[in-house]
């Protein structure tokens, strides 16, 4: 099953007190005077805990088991650089270093860059940079110094330490030279944590690069042999493109980029009969035969070298499983509720007591456990641990987030519930659907005619015709603005935003509705205002 999956069970709490207002059983007393009960006979420590909820981190994030933090202040680190708020700071921070580029000289080279403005890039790179040396100073109080000069992180000091020494030298000696330290702030953004997808790809490459370098190789000793023969063949037949034998090894690797290769055999073609039958063997063993050797190669080997890694990272996270299992499991080797409840406070303290129940019951595969998980129950953890779950009436309708909150009125649930059953119902996508649609329509008949009023230079109807195209897209963009905030708000924050979908439509409506109110001010001012309005277009791609 998908670990992005929702799975949706119904929890039939029994023996605990029913609610009067919905009829729904109170989960969280329950859950509480259980949690009390089963918690007093847990026999392990907090400490066994967090260890095991460490190894399983190590093993998702695909760490090394001898990177967990052991003393206090390695503990302090580790949370630190672990948290997701943290890996947003640092990617931000490395796209703003390179976005530097753009204040930058030769950027703004209009004019002589005064030395105080050059002054003020400078300092703004040293307060980007001491960000990533205090991430390095907190790698290091983690790891230590044995790993971490083993690590990729002893790279980002020697290329931190060349930035720092170049951006003293211009302080100091306000020389203008070509800074290639810029080339290397790519690296930065590269060492971010939610880069891995890309560092993985370059290691991948990396790995097959000795097999693309072997088919290159082959393919330029070829190219070499055919361009000797051709200076031969066409050194007085075809002296422009093959009167020395560099401008012979020049013409035949236009040829086989097919980059006006016409030019480069068509001469040859008129004043010699062989000229054919040499470009058509030269076409044929070098374009068609050895580029589709080399596109067969980087396949193959960086499948190969995928599976590899994917049999690796599969390995690795079994023997975490295993490790944290053994600091979990009992006497009679089986985990029970209590210790996986403590140990799940560890790994994620955000999952609700609902999830966790939830997760402990769909491991549970085996027939031999009983209130309890075996290894081979345990083993799916990682296929399972990411599902989001969700609380159901006994009629199937889901629990939404204003039915948990004892807080607010039976009245006022009741009108949410309306209002979420009609903003659910098929008639109204259907009704957004055809609004879509008219706003489409609508701007397209706007462009038409407001074209054939700047052809007529009718400025008063111009005037007008512009008026009235903001007046009908504001009234568009404002439905659309209701549309989106009523499902934010019925569904809540993080079940609506759990799609990509709606942060792509929720930030191109809300961005429209700004940009045309910008709009509208600078046309009661008698500015000239581009037309943000038209962006509103592309919701039409939702239908697709």
């Amino acid at each position: 099953m998908d670990s992005d999956d929702c799975g949706i069970i119904e929890l039939s709490i029994r023996n605990h007190q029913r609610d009067e207002d919905n009829g729904e059983g109170d989960l969280a007393s329950g859950y509480s005077s259980m949690e009390e009960s089963e918690v007093a006979e847990s026999k392990g420590s907090t400490k066994e805990y967090k260890k095991a909820a460490l190894i399983v981190k190590e093993g998702r994030d695909h760490e090394k088991f001898d990177s967990l933090p052991e003393k206090k202040r390695a503990w302090i680190a580790y949370r630190i650089l672990h948290n997701p708020l943290y890996y947003w700071l640092a990617l931000i921070l490395a796209v703003a270093i390179m976005l530097l580029a753009i204040l930058e000289e030769p950027s703004t080279q209009t004019q002589k860059t005064e030395r105080s403005d050059k002054a003020v890039h400078l300092l703004s790179e040293v307060f980007l940079l001491s960000f990533f040396t205090t991430n390095l100073i907190l790698r290091f109080l983690w790891l230590g110094p044995k790993l971490f000069f083993r690590s990729r992180a002893t790279i980002m000091c020697i290329i931190l330490t060349i930035m720092y020494l170049e951006i003293f030298v211009i302080l100091v000696t306000n020389s203008r030279h070509i800074r290639i330290t810029r080339s290397l702030r790519p690296f930065i953004l590269l060492d971010s944590y939610l880069m891995y997808g890309v560092r993985r790809v370059l290691r991948q490459i990396f790995l097959c690069l000795k097999y693309i370098i072997d088919v290159m190789l082959a393919l330029f000793f070829l190219v070499t042999v055919f361009s000797l023969v051709g200076y031969f063949l066409f050194t007085n037949i075809n002296p422009t493109y093959f009167h020395t034998l560099k401008d012979s090894i020049v013409s035949m690797i236009i040829t086989l980029t097919t980059a006006n290769h016409p030019d480069v055999f068509m001469e040859s073609y008129l004043r010699s009969e062989f000229a054919p039958i040499f470009f058509m063997m030269y076409m044929f063993v070098t374009f068609y035969y050895f580029n589709n050797v080399l596109l067969a190669v980087v396949f193959a080997k960086f499948k190969s070298v995928e599976k590899r890694k994917f049999k690796k990272i599969l390995l690795h996270k079994r023997e975490a499983l295993f490790r944290a299992f053994d600091l979990l499991k009992s006497k009679n080797d089986v985990i029970v509720f209590t210790d996986f409840l403590q140990f799940m406070k560890k790994y994620n303290p955000w999952m609700a007591p609902y999830e966790t129940m939830c997760l402990f019951k769909i491991l549970q595969t085996s027939d031999e456990s009983d209130d309890c998980l075996t290894w081979e129950d345990f083993s799916n953890f990682y296929d399972y641990v990411n599902m989001k779950w969700e609380l159901i009436h006994k009629t199937g309708a889901i629990v939404t987030w204003y039915e948990k909150i004892e807080r607010i009125p039976l009245n006022m649930k009741i009108i949410l519930y309306n209002i979420h059953f009609v903003v659910k119902h098929w008639l109204f996508d259907t009704l957004i659907t055809v609004i879509v649609l008219a706003n489409l329509f609508y701007i397209i008949t706007f462009i038409i005619v407001h074209e054939k009023s700047c052809d007529d230079d009718v400025g008063s109807d111009q005037f007008c015709s512009a008026r009235l195209g903001i007046a009908g897209s504001f009234v568009f963009n404002f439905i659309y603005l209701v549309e989106v905030n009523l499902k934010l708000f019925l569904n809540g924050p993080v079940k609506y935003f759990r799609k990509w979908a709606n942060w792509v439509d929720y930030i191109l409506v809300v961005g429209s509705f700004i940009c045309l109110c910008i709009e509208i001010g600078l046309i009661q001012n008698d500015a000239d205002s581009p037309s943000f309005r038209y962006v509103a277009m592309i919701r039409p791609l939702k239908l697709l």
